[in-house]
């Protein structure tokens, strides 16, 4: 692919407020270029996930996910096995029982200041925040003692000593493989153009500690200044299967494909274009609903079989892997971009791409009436239920 002028690429790895390989250099905790894509791992992730690998939400995951499948993880869990029964795992028990988190919401650790500190600097989504019998208030307040535990099990496990020595083989070996694997210098310019979409920041966090082939996206908003994170967890088709943690030599962490983390680096970046317009606009939620005749036996077997659960997830899943292929003809790998799209639509189920491609004629045709994505998107839900209203007896 083309690469654009003026976009840089940092890859560090971030214990603390100390940087290490693979260049060794001391970065801000925000980077205020827009233009630059921080590629790094960050210890609250890495903490988060040993501590709900521990929890049960992690041995759900573990179990209907059988080895060979996240082996490392597996490891690393084991090594901290005394800790199963720490008051933050029992915080996080909690929280996934009650319903107030989801099964692997480690990346809420990045609306925190640098372990061992810990401390909440920008409010959590606002679903995090809907609760049937407690306030907003009292919602923070249990996040919070979660928080506090949090900072406890960092102390009692010994992470601080345990990143910066034992693993740091481990990080050394990751960091190298991402070497290799960068995305294309383009997509973030070709990603701000189309959807009219911009951060201040944008960060690609990268993990060891974590259960593999997991994609998420966080959009954090703070003194004005959006910035966003994509966590791309390791491949599960190329993570080793044997893991020895005196032995680091010979380990493949997962970061060698770099179609894979392409393709998932690329997924959860557009997820954070449609974040607030599909959860949050009064017009829209009224406008998805309109559409749910959609979601028929079919689709809905279709898209329970990759962990997606309802109608809104499937339309937003649409959209996203429309934008994967519309990014790819952006940044001129039209071949990919094509195959791409067959693939969605034949192995993956997602039927309803053609139709949605035909009506983002519209946006791309006509960027002086739309800006943005969000402008468009009640004319695009509009369009779509005129052209396939159901039928009424």
């Amino acid at each position: 692919m083309p690469l654009l002028s003026g976009t840089t690429f940092v890859i560090y790895a971030c214990m603390k407020k100390i940087c290490l390989p693979v260049f060794l250099l001391v970065i801000p905790w925000f980077i205020r270029a827009q233009d630059t894509l921080d590629i790094r791992y960050d210890v609250n992730l890495e903490t988060m996930a040993i501590i709900y690998n521990l929890s049960d939400a992690g041995s759900f995951l573990f179990e209907h996910n059988p080895p060979p499948r996240a082996m490392l993880a597996r490891a690393i869990t084991n090594r901290f096995s005394d800790l199963s029964d720490h008051e933050a795992v029992q915080w996080v028990n909690y929280l996934y029982e009650h319903d107030m988190v989801d099964l692997y919401d480690i990346d809420l650790s990045l609306y925190m200041t640098p372990l061992p500190e810990f401390r909440q600097y920008a409010p959590f989504p606002e679903m995090y925040y809907e609760n049937d019998s407690l306030s907003a208030e009292e919602v923070q307040a249990i996040f919070d003692s979660c928080h506090a535990a949090v900072r406890r099990f960092y102390q009692d496990a010994g992470l601080e000593d345990f990143f910066r020595r034992e693993a740091a083989p481990l990080y050394k070996k990751m960091m190298q493989e991402l070497s290799g694997v960068r995305p294309p210098e383009n997509y973030l310019s070709a990603f701000r153009s189309f959807y009219g979409n911009s951060a201040d920041t944008y960060s690609i966090i990268v993990s060891v500690t974590s259960f593999n082939g997991i994609g998420r996206s966080r959009k954090i908003t703070l003194h004005a200044e959006d910035h966003i994170y994509q966590f791309v967890s390791a491949d599960p088709s190329t993570q080793s299967a044997n893991i020895d943690l005196d032995h680091t030599e010979n380990i493949t962490i997962g970061y060698t494909d770099p179609e894979y983390f392409r393709e998932i680096a690329v997924h959860e970046l557009i997820h954070t274009a449609f974040e607030r317009p599909l959860r949050y606009d009064s017009t829209n939620l009224l406008l998805i609903e309109r559409l749910s005749f959609l979601y028929n036996a079919p689709m809905e077997k279709a898209m329970n079989a990759q962990g997606y659960y309802s109608w809104s997830q499937c339309l937003d899943e649409h959209l996203v892997r429309l934008g994967e292929y519309q990014l790819s003809m952006l940044t001129g790998d039209t071949v990919q971009a094509n195959r791409y799209l067959q693939y969605c639509i034949s192995e993956r189920g997602f039927i309803y791409l053609p139709v949605l491609q035909n009506l983002m004629e519209e946006y791309i045709n006509n960027r002086e009436l739309y800006p943005d994505i969000a402008s468009f998107l009640p004319v695009l839900l509009d369009a779509w239920w005129r052209s396939e209203q159901p039928e009424f007896d």
